[in-house]
C-alpha cells in the first residue's frame, strides 16, 4: 500500500496510546473524550468518577498512561492502581472533589506518575475520621508527584505513610490542616515547591518513633503558615520534623510564619543549611527535645522573636555546629502576665560550636548561652554581634558547665558586652573589663567590645 502523505501525518504525529483508540484524546472544553470503555465530558458539572475510574483501571491492565484533557472533572473516590501515569495539561485539567468519600487514594503500589493537574477540594469537608488528604498516598514504592496544584483541603494537601518517591514542582495552598504531611515514610525529595495559605503547618515530616529518615527538604517556597490548633509551637511551622533523623533542610525560602520557619523536634543528624526565612512569630530556626547532632550553617534569619535556639539539654539535647548565620531585627513578646520573651539571636546549651555568625538588633541578647545549670562545652568564638542589649549572656549558676568565649567582636551593646547569667538575670558585671573576676567555668580571650 502506498504511504500518502495524509496517511503518514496521522500515524506519524498521534501519540500510539490515542491512535489506537487510547486513553484519552486531547479535547477542549465540553468536548467527549474517547476510551474502550466509557467517556469523559469536561465541563460538564455532572459527576465523572464512575467513567475516570474505569478510564483509569483500563489503562493500569494495558500499561498505557492515562492523559487527562484540559476542563474540569467532578469526581471522588477515586483510586490510582499500580504503575498507573496520569498527566494532565498544568492549570488546564482540574479534578474537582464531589465532597463524597475520598478523593484520590493510592495504596500499595510502586512507580506510580501524578503529573500537570489540578486537585481542587473546594473546601469541603471529609467525614469525622476519613481522608487525612486531597491525595493520600499509603505504601506505595517510587511515587512521583509533579507541577500539581493542591489547593482547598478541609485536611492536609498531600498525605504520605510509608512512602518513598518525589514531590516536585508543586503548589499547595489552603489547606485546612498540614500542606505536605509525611509520616513514616524514607528518601523523600521534596523539591521546588510552594506551600502556602495553611492553617496548621506548611510540610511536616514524622515518624511515629525516632529513626532514620533521609528525607531531603530544598527549594521549596513556604509561606503564610497559620496556627489554628492553638498550642505552644507544634502548629504554625513552615517546616516541622518530629522524630525524623537524617532530614536535609537546605536553600528554602521560608516566611509569614506564626511559629517557626524551621522546627526540629527529636530529629538527630539534621542539616540546615541556606534557607532565607523572614517574620516569623516565634524562634525562626529551632532544635528542641532530644535531638543528638545538627549542623545549623548559613541561614539568614529576618525579623523574629528569638533566630536560632539549639536547647533542651535537660531531655537530652545536644551537638550542634551552628556557623555562618546572618540574623537581625529581632523582638520581645510580651505574656498575659506582662512578662516578655524572645528578645535572642542565638541560644545554645550543650556541646555547640558557635562561630562566625553576624547577629544585629537583639532586645536581649545576642547569644544566650545556657539557662541554669543546663550549659555544657559551648565553644563561641568569631561572632559578630552589633547592637544588642547583651552581647554575650553566659549561665554562671551552680552546676553550669564550661564555656569558651573568644575573638567576637561585640559594639553598641546597652547593659554589657558579656555578662554572666543567673537564669533571665545578669549574676556579674561587665566580664571584658581589665581585672575582672572571670566565673571559673568561663574562659575568656581576645573579645573585642566597642
Amino acid at each position: 500500500m502506498s504511504v500518502s502523505r495524509r496517511n503518514f501525518l496521522k500515524s506519524s504525529i498521534l501519540p500510539a496510546s490515542l491512535s489506537a483508540g487510547g486513553v484519552l484524546a486531547a479535547a477542549g472544553a465540553g468536548a467527549s473524550v474517547p476510551n474502550r470503555n466509557a467517556s469523559l465530558t469536561v465541563d460538564s458539572g455532572l459527576d465523572a468518577s464512575r467513567s475516570l475510574q474505569r478510564m483509569i483501571d483500563d489503562a493500569a491492565a494495558r500499561g498505557a498512561p492515562v492523559l487527562l484533557p484540559p476542563g474540569r472533572l467532578i469526581v471522588g473516590g477515586i483510586k490510582i492502581p499500580d504503575g498507573l501515569q496520569l498527566v494532565g495539561m498544568p492549570g488546564r485539567s482540574v479534578l474537582e472533589w464531589n465532597g463524597r468519600g475520598a478523593f484520590i487514594t493510592i495504596s500499595n503500589g510502586e512507580n506510580i506518575r501524578i503529573s500537570g493537574i489540578s486537585f481542587d477540594g473546594a473546601g469541603r469537608r471529609f467525614s469525622k475520621g476519613g481522608q487525612p488528604g486531597l491525595i493520600r498516598a499509603d505504601g506505595v514504592r517510587a511515587l512521583r508527584i509533579e507541577h500539581c496544584a493542591i489547593t482547598g483541603s478541609a485536611a492536609h494537601g498531600i498525605s504520605l505513610e510509608n512512602c518513598t518517591g518525589a514531590l516536585i514542582g508543586n503548589e499547595i495552598s489552603q489547606a485546612a490542616e498540614t500542606g505536605i504531611f509525611a509520616n513514616n515514610s524514607k528518601g523523600l525529595e521534596v523539591s521546588g515547591n510552594i506551600v502556602r495559605d495553611c492553617a496548621n503547618n506548611g510540610i511536616q515530616i514524622w515518624r511515629s518513633d525516632k529513626g532514620e529518615d533521609g528525607t531531603i527538604l530544598s527549594n521549596n517556597r513556604v509561606f503564610n503558615i497559620q496556627n489554628r490548633n492553638g498550642g505552644n509551637g507544634q502548629w504554625g511551622n513552615g517546616i516541622n520534623i518530629f522524630r525524623a533523623g537524617n532530614v536535609i533542610i537546605a536553600n528554602n525560602r521560608i516566611h509569614d510564619c506564626s511559629y517557626s520557619a524551621i522546627r526540629v523536634n527529636a530529629g538527630n543528624a539534621a542539616h540546615i543549611t541556606g534557607n532565607s526565612c523572614a517574620r516569623l512569630g516565634e524562634v525562626a530556626l529551632f532544635v528542641e527535645f532530644g535531638y543528638l547532632g545538627a549542623i545549623v550553617a548559613n541561614n539568614s534569619v529576618e525579623t523574629a522573636e528569638i533566630g536560632i535556639s539549639i536547647t533542651n539539654l535537660d531531655v537530652g539535647g545536644r551537638l550542634a555546629v551552628c556557623q555562618g548565620n546572618l540574623i537581625r531585627n529581632l523582638f520581645l513578646r510580651s505574656g498575659k502576665s506582662g512578662d516578655t520573651a524572645g528578645g535572642i539571636g542565638i541560644a545554645a546549651e550543650a556541646d555547640v560550636a558557635i562561630t562566625g555568625n553576624t547577629i544585629e538588633g537583639a532586645p536581649l541578647s545576642g547569644l544566650l548561652l545556657g539557662w541554669g545549670p543546663y550549659l555544657r562545652n559551648i565553644n563561641a568564638t568569631g561572632n559578630v554581634i552589633n547592637d544588642c542589649r547583651t552581647g554575650i549572656g553566659v549561665s554562671v549558676v551552680k552546676k553550669a558547665g564550661r564555656a569558651l568565649i573568644a575573638n567576637n567582636l561585640i559594639s553598641n551593646h546597652k547593659s554589657g558586652a558579656i555578662l554572666g547569667m543567673a537564669w533571665q538575670k545578669p549574676a556579674t558585671n561587665e566580664l571584658t573589663r581589665p581585672g575582672a573576676k572571670i566565673p571559673s567555668n568561663l574562659t575568656l580571650a581576645g573579645n573585642i567590645a566597642a
